[in-house]
């Protein structure tokens, strides 16, 4: 009844302070509050104190175990979800660098004159005569065996190490030594692009030679890559690529992955594969997971088969334990619980999620995520009793300081009383006057003055304060300054682009670009071909968008522009041009490029794809087909030989579209999927009888839609051009 009463005249007293608080100082305010926050807390305790921190130990600990497990749960999730993701970003990183060997392990497989280079096999590498000068000893490339020793390999990021099998004539082993060789710029520039996660790169003609970067010694007698199971799953392979279970380096002993895919001429014959590989035991390690789990913790790459899991991967896999050339026994896992029935079930379509699993009497929460690119879902088991360990300490520790507690609280409540009586009233005095004098500086720069400075006299918080926001005041001059510089550079490179659509007889022709930041690296034009009927369409995109992007497009749009313009042969400018901007951006930088050439009221076109993605044709009829390339990106290799394409006669009324990644990359992070060619070309039919304006439009309001609220990582090209 007591405690009733006093919370009744407690909560009359608030209304009444409340009413009249607006009407106060910001030092009586803050008097106020301390007042409130310190000595009213103070007594309530102490009057309540001795009625209720028995039943609150309790009630503490058992929320305490239930707000660990309930953490526990949001951690993981987030844990698994970031490195699915991030694994799975990789993954696609290790296959774009897979696709660049494609191109350049069959431009020098299909080479039938190599030019004469030094070679090193794998046996020169251990011995210092015929070794490469430049070699680097680095721990990750340690060689193992079985014993348990392990001693240094040293190896080259200059040259590969060439592989003869047994039975391959010196014939051949000469001509596929030189053109594998043709390979090492190709791994030199792939070894020094950021982000890519690869520890190897190789590539294995079907007649038995191999080529391994960076070059190293330390392989094996009889070892042959075409025995090999990441060779034996590209051959199945129709040209994609194709990623492998763990197997174990031949020179290491250590669990690789490996991402391949085989090298086929024009004809269909397979010549050979190419591929890169990365550490397991490196991938799985960098999952962080609290101190206080990890001995008990488990953490399993799975892929769901029949009706069971099989582990392809494990955190505690021990590398050296397996020699080259033994077969990875795969684990399986399965029980009959409706836990196992449910986490099955998740797994099998990709879900994200964290849930109890109860295995052998003990209690887990289980987190998982499936890896972007890959059949596979990372999963993380957490015992209940290692998360709740904490709890069960401290309700013991509460247990007993409790008693104590009650004494303390009942002895200092008065002298808090009176102590931070007078320590508010001191503490307001000295608090309100700098934040006064932070107010007003803050209202002057509002007015536009951003020449104010505020004194600072204290070295607490507000000081700290103080320091802060005269540091911040130069900042945001330069900000408004690079925001202007911005500005300009915008409507600069809007300048490079057309400014407005081309008239050609026989053609309708329309572009459109949208960039997601003030700049970007997408460009396209309209060139017409001096004293002749003809215009060629060009189209290129740039590695990353923003500033850097755009001043790589103005150099090309510069090269290309003094070359397209003429009659002469468009493959030959393109070959100048891409030897200007690989001697003119630095390594790594690289653009896709696209020219289609038109006819006047003629639907005969020809093409040269520099990397990029074929022009997609629809018919009047909805058929749709494409018109692909061959070439590599501008800006890697030099000298390079572009190969002019066609001719091939368009019908009229049919479409073209040549755009760029930034549409069907488009990500909507709430489906966990991007927009996707399929849903492109649908635009295009259903549009098709638009004009090729209209369609762009109605081609970018469909990637806008389905991105929905989340931002743009990418620029929007494109040109949509209908044969009357």
């Amino acid at each position: 009844m007591k405690r009733t009463v006093f919370s009744i005249r407690l909560t009359t007293c608030y209304k009444t302070l409340k009413s009249k608080v607006t009407l106060m100082k910001l030092r009586s305010k803050l008097l106020l509050l301390l007042l409130s926050v310190s000595v009213v807390p103070t007594l309530v305790i102490g009057f309540n104190s001795f009625y209720s921190l028995e039943d609150l130990g309790a009630e503490l600990a058992d929320e305490t175990t239930h707000a660990l497990i309930a953490d526990a749960e949001i951690l993981l999730q987030e844990i698994v979800d970031e490195y699915g993701k991030l694994i799975g970003l990789s993954t696609l990183q290790l296959d774009m660098a897979v696709r660049v060997q494609q191109v350049a392990a069959l431009k020098a497989f299909t080479l039938q004159d190599p030019p004469n280079q030094k070679t090193y096999s794998v046996d020169s590498f251990g011995n210092p005569e015929t070794a490469h000068l430049n070699l680097q000893t680095l721990p990750m490339f340690d060689c193992m065996r079985l014993n348990g020793t392990i001693f240094s390999c040293p190896v080259s990021y200059e040259t590969q190490a060439i592989i003869r099998s047994e039975g391959v004539s010196d014939a051949v082993a000469a001509l596929q030594a030189k053109q594998l060789q043709l390979m090492n710029q190709t791994y030199r520039a792939l070894s020094m692009a950021p982000g890519l996660p690869a520890s190897r790169y190789f590539t294995a003609t079907a007649q038995g030679m191999g080529g391994t970067f960076p070059g190293h010694g330390g392989m094996p007698e009889g070892y042959d890559p075409r025995d090999r199971e990441w060779y034996k799953l590209a051959l199945t392979s129709t040209g994609d690529v194709m990623h492998t279970l763990p197997e174990i380096d031949a020179s290491t002993l250590r669990f690789v992955v490996a991402s391949v895919a085989p090298v086929v001429s024009d004809d269909g014959t397979v010549l050979g594969v190419t591929g890169a590989e990365r550490f397991v035991t490196d991938v799985l390690h960098e999952i962080v997971l609290p101190q206080a789990w990890r001995s008990d913790s488990f953490i399993r790459v799975i892929v769901p088969k029949g009706d069971s899991f099989v582990v392809i991967s494990l955190q505690n896999m021990e590398d050296g334990t397996i020699d080259w050339n033994a077969q990875v026994e795969q684990e399986k896992f399965q029980d009959a619980s409706e836990d196992f029935q449910h986490l099955y079930q998740q797994v099998k379509s990709s879900g994200v999620g964290v849930m109890d699993y109860v295995k052998n009497d003990q209690r887990f929460t289980v987190a998982y995520a499936p890896i972007g690119g890959m059949e596979a879902s990372i999963v993380i088991w957490v015992p209940h009793d290692v998360i709740a360990s904490k709890a069960i300490a401290e309700e013991n520790v509460l247990k007993e300081k409790t008693a104590l507690n009650a004494l303390t609280i009942a002895v200092f409540s008065v002298i808090v009383l009176f102590v931070v009586l007078i320590i508010s009233l001191v503490v307001s005095r000295v608090v309100s006057k700098p934040i006064m004098q932070l107010t007003k500086a803050t209202a002057s720069i509002g007015l536009g003055n951003l020449d104010v400075e505020v004194e600072n006299c204290s070295a607490d918080e507000i000081g700290e304060l103080t320091r802060h926001f005269n540091a911040m005041i130069p900042k945001l001059k330069e900000r408004l300054v690079l925001q202007d510089s911005l500005e300009v550079a915008k409507q600069i490179q809007q300048c490079l682009l057309p400014s407005e659509n081309p008239t050609f007889s026989g053609w309708d022709i329309s572009g459109k670009s949208m960039y997601c930041d003030a700049t970007g690296g997408d460009y396209y034009d309209f060139i017409p071909i001096q004293g002749e009927n003809e215009l060629r369409l060009v189209l290129g995109d740039v590695t990353g968008h923003g500033i850097a992007s755009a001043l790589m497009m103005a150099t090309a749009r510069s090269l290309i522009r003094g070359g397209l313009q003429f009659r002469e042969d468009p493959a030959k400018q393109l070959h100048d041009v891409n030897n200007g901007l690989v001697a003119d951006t630095p390594l790594g930088w690289f653009m896709t490029f696209y020219c289609l050439e038109l006819i006047a009221n003629s639907g005969e076109v020809h093409w040269i794809s520099a990397g990029h993605d074929p022009a997609i044709v629809v018919s009047s009829d909805g058929v749709v087909s494409e018109l692909e390339g061959e070439d590599i990106p501008l800006g890697i290799n030099t000298n390079w030989v572009f190969r002019h394409k066609g001719p091939q006669v368009i019908e009229s009324g049919s479409l073209l579209v040549l755009g760029t990644d930034g549409i069907w990359e488009a990500w909507n992070e709430a489906q966990d999927e991007m927009f996707g060619k399929e849903r492109l070309v649908e635009v295009i039919i259903t549009n098709r009888t638009k004009t090729p304006s209209e369609i762009c439009d109605a081609i970018c309001e469909a990637v806008l839609a389905f991105c929905g609220t989340a931002p743009r990582t990418d620029d929007i090209t494109l040109i949509v051009a209908r044969r009357n």
